[in-house]
């Protein structure tokens, strides 16, 4: 899935649309100097941009251990809902 169809599947679950934020590298390195070195952010930021607008890959582990399929993403995010409703 794509980032916006994840935002999809999540604004569909609470109920509300969100929007997707695109940001710089450099706003996001900024953020990320918070967690970590330098080292660590361009690893990360070059992770990112060789999958920017490519959907990962689904690794078929937890079929393989469990026997069952797992949920769909849209499934978790129902589950998961009350995590995304602002608090209070």
């Amino acid at each position: 899935m794509t980032q916006q169809e994840q935002i999809d599947c999540l604004s569909e679950a609470i109920g509300r649309k969100i929007r997707l934020e695109e940001v710089s590298p450099e706003e996001y390195r900024a953020t990320l100097s918070r967690w970590g070195g330098d080292t660590f952010i361009d690893q990360l930021l070059e992770y990112l941009a060789r999958w920017d607008g490519k959907p990962m890959p689904v690794c078929p582990a937890y079929t393989e251990l469990t026997g069952r399929r797992g949920r769909t993403y849209a499934q978790w995010a129902v589950d998961h809902a009350a995590d995304f409703r602002p608090a209070g």
